[in-house]
């Protein structure tokens, strides 16, 4: 679920939990009720007629699934930076978890004055006499991973076209995101990079393709990897080359666990050239030898930390062993620091483990270094003090140890072991103001650090941040003891948004959360979280096309709250929209800047007395105006109802009122099952005139009514219920309350089993084809991950197959007057078009 509290990021521990949810339920569900359809055929495109969709909308090309626009200027979950001192000015790599890639930039700023004033520099002893001037949203001079800044996809294919086999990774890619994620906006993964201090050479861990890349000076050579390791070639991307899970040897790596623990992974290089991994999966510490034949480390590990052998991969808290290795650097001495980022079970507690030498494989630590670390993911030293910084990253601070002890505290005042973000504490120096927003910013506060530290040469820190920033923030040196209620304050931010929290760009190209999609004969119209974004001449449009103009923001670049819902235009020139807790009524076609012409709001009288009311969570229900616009059927999933309104325009009047008997009934199923927003209780009490959460309402061409009774994001009953037309025709003085459904579908035609008894399984808002064809998606944590088909759904309730692209929450659903099929996938962040994709299967 995109809520505003998804917006705004998530803490880790949530991540934790719901990755964990989303990977395990979603791929079970899929392997369980996939369909024919879903093939490993390399797609068509283009072609009306078949099942493949022929072009997409808000994003670049069918490869991509992140939020907004990716460029050189912004991030999408960033996870790391590394500082290359090997040349003035330093070099800064952030590695940029969400997009699949790293991104490079030259130097950070300018040189403020002097003879050498405007030329580039990274801190201020570039600038002998003056200062260095950080430039603030300059963006990128550099990308690894994706072929431009625009692109984000894993191995080019992050849309999983080929499913179920992946596309296979190059020297020129990355995958950092899992082509599976139902949830984007809660993946990727964060990286502990290594620079070598000689040459400037870069490793990186590609975190979901279970390796690590070398890249040779990318500045002064390529972008494209020079080596890899834990894998045979650059095509592989399998766990432990192929392996599997738990079945690692002396050459071979696995970062994504299946239940996502962890999900870092670092490298680093020491003095003598040996490359060290914290291979997350496996549960250890590898180190590849130093080659002096080729000059670079071997491919085969000749020492393991964490288990007693190269073939195993067992996990524990013993000082042998280790749970979800994060990071490791190495000390001039020798000494290794492994941050080991979940070693007690069931937690999120971690510690960073010391070796000493002399090193021996499966040795146990000699000690910890701190204590009351949970999920420490980044370690790097300090080149001023020798001191070790640790990334504790659910305790959202930055913690330098010198000697053993903590001296100094960034993100926090003191330190603070309670896993919350902020506190009771100011910054030493000014807030940074968001443009957008009009509001300042804490400059103190970094939520979500993650991955490597960069430490440029005077001792400035480089920090990233997920969650609510987005951003990589700089922190200058010198800084203070830890001081309560004064926090030191970061001095610039290398990628700032227009906006705070948003991941990406904003802009007309791109699109955040797609949670409606309309179709008239002139105009495309799609409900992202802020604005109704429209593209005029449906027959001319193609991929990646930039809208032709927006409403219900002030600003292309914003995503204004509350966020709309779904929508749906009637046969009378008028789009109907929800947004937040309002019904909008536009006159189309839309032009940027309209406003509505008519809104709704709570209460609406009700037939025979009393009202109906309702609050902002309708955004997540649906809405199904007749086509004259005399009716309009609202889903609301929180009250467990769906209800019609007469006359909305001129008399509103709620004369229908479906999943409850009485006014004054808002629960699941009659208040027989518990409403569990978590999903771990089902609903176990399904009737023939009861609901639970039903999130959207459709309207076929004969007037049935069709609800999908469940909501975001995993509530309900997880069916889809048709409601005949005939059951409300005739006149009334007073309301109609819980009528019984007609035909149910997802239960094996039982109205009292919950959902998901066959291939339809927490169905979205479904479509109608003008032939009476109805497409319908499928709630990818549990459902599977193509929408389904029914040729005849009125005679038929056995689906008749399945769209070939693969999606995460194809959320809401339409047809063109000329049968074209508009598929809105909330979670990717696009609209698939379909060209008449019936045309031949009709009957």
């Amino acid at each position: 679920m995109r809520s505003s509290a998804a917006r705004r990021g998530a803490t880790a521990g949530k991540l934790v939990k719901r990755r964990l949810l989303l990977l395990v339920a979603g791929l079970f569900a899929a392997a369980v009720l996939g369909l024919a359809g879903a093939t490993a055929a390399t797609p068509v495109r283009g072609n009306p007629g078949d099942l493949w969709a022929d072009i997409v909308l808000g994003q670049p090309d069918f490869g991509q699934i992140t939020p907004n626009q990716v460029t050189a200027r912004r991030l999408f979950n960033p996870g790391g930076v590394i500082v290359d001192r090997s040349v003035r000015p330093a070099r800064v790599y952030v590695y940029d978890g969400g997009n699949s890639r790293v991104l490079g930039l030259s130097h950070l700023g300018h040189i403020a004055s002097g003879p050498d004033a405007g030329k580039p520099c990274t801190s201020d002893s570039d600038a002998p006499g003056s200062s260095c001037v950080i430039d603030q949203g300059r963006g990128a001079d550099l990308v690894l991973g994706q072929p431009d800044f625009t692109h984000s996809g894993c191995n080019g294919d992050g849309n999983f076209q080929t499913f179920p086999v992946r596309a296979p990774a190059s020297a020129s890619t990355l995958c950092t995101m899992p082509v599976d994620q139902v949830s984007p906006l809660e993946g990727g993964s964060f990286g502990g990079m290594a620079v070598d201090p000689s040459n400037g050479d870069l490793y990186v861990p590609d975190f979901d393709n279970h390796r690590v890349l070398l890249y040779r000076s990318p500045f002064t050579t390529d972008t494209v990897a020079d080596d890899v390791w834990g894998q045979a070639d650059f095509a592989g991307n399998d766990c432990n080359r192929g392996r599997g899970i738990g079945a690692p040897v002396a050459e071979s790596l696995c970062f994504r666990s299946p239940t996502n623990d962890g999900f870092v992974a670092g490298v680093d290089l020491d003095s003598s050239g040996n490359l060290w991994v914290a291979d997350n999966e496996n549960s250890r510490v590898l180190r590849f030898p130093h080659d002096g034949a080729t000059s670079r480390p071997a491919h085969v590990a000749n020492l393991v930390l964490g288990q007693p052998d190269f073939t195993s991969a067992g996990r524990g808290g013993a000082l042998n062993q280790m749970s979800s290795p994060a990071a490791v650097r190495v000390a001039a001495n020798g000494t290794v620091y492994v941050a080991d980022s979940l070693n007690v079970a069931g937690s999120l507690k971690g510690r960073v483990l010391v070796f000493t030498p002399p090193l021996t494989s499966g040795m146990a630590a000699n000690g910890t270094l701190g204590s009351g670390f949970r999920i420490p993911t980044g370690l790097e030293f300090d080149p001023g003090t020798g001191g070790l910084w640790v990334s504790d990253r659910i305790n959202d601070q930055l913690l330098l140890f010198v000697n053993g002890q903590v001296s100094k505290v960034l993100l926090k005042d003191v330190q603070d072991n309670s896993g919350t973000c902020g506190g009771a504490f100011g910054g030493d120096s000014g807030n940074f103001f968001s443009e957008g927003d009009q509001a300042f910013v804490s400059s103190a506060t970094l939520c979500d650090p993650a991955g490597s530290i960069g430490v440029d040469a005077d001792g400035n820190v480089l920090m990233s941040g997920s969650s609510f920033i987005q951003d990589v923030w700089r922190f200058p040196a010198p800084f203070p003891d830890p001081t309560p209620g004064i926090a030191h304050s970061a001095d610039a931010r290398i990628f700032p948004p227009f906006q705070f929290t948003v991941h990406n760009e904003v802009g007309l190209a791109g699109i955040y959360s797609a949670r409606g999609v309309a179709a008239t004969k002139n105009q495309v119209i799609v409900a992202d979280s802020g604005r109704l974004m429209f593209w005029n001449d449906p027959g001319s449009i193609r991929n990646g096309q930039t809208a032709d103009g927006f409403v219900g923001a002030t600003d292309p670049r914003l995503e204004p709250q509350p966020p709309f819902g779904r929508i749906r235009n009637d046969g009378r020139g008028r789009l109907w929209a929800i947004r937040g807790d309002k019904i909008r009524v536009y006159a189309l076609p839309l032009t940027t800047g309209a406003e509505p012409v008519a809104t709704l709001t709570s209460p609406v009288p009700v037939l025979g007395g009393g009202v109906v009311e309702w609050n902002d969570l309708l955004a997540i229900g649906g809405i199904a105006p007749n086509r004259g616009g005399t009716q309009v059927w609202i889903a609301d999933p929180r009250n467990n109802r769906v209800f019609r309104i007469r006359n909305p325009l001129t008399d509103p009047v709620v004369d229908v009122v479906l999943g409850q008997q009485i006014l004054s009934g808002r629960e699941c199923n009659y208040g027989r099952d518990i409403d569990d927003p978590r999903g771990e209780i089902l609903p176990v009490h399904q009737s023939r005139d009861g609901l639970c959460e039903p999130g959207a309402v459709a309207l076929d061409h004969h007037g049935n009514v069709w609800v999908s009774d469940n909501a975001l994001e995993v509530q309900g009953n997880r069916r889809l219920l048709e409601y005949d037309a005939s059951l409300f025709r005739g006149g009334s003085s007073t309301a109609l309350f819980g009528p019984d459904a007609t035909r149910v579908f997802g239960t094996g035609a039982s109205f009292t089993s919950l959902g998901c008894q066959d291939a339809l399984c927490g169905p979205w808002e479904p479509a109608f084809s003008s032939r009476g064809q109805m497409v319908v998606g499928l709630n990818g944590i549990f459902g599977q991950h193509f929408p389904i088909f029914y040729n005849d759904p009125l005679h038929s309730a056995t689906p008749s197959g399945a769209l070939n692209d693969f999606g995460s929450m194809p959320y809401a659903a339409t047809f063109d007057s000329d049968d074209n099929l508009y598929v809105a996938d909330l979670n990717r962040d696009r609209v698939f078009v379909y060209l008449r994709p019936f045309e031949r299967r009709h009957h």
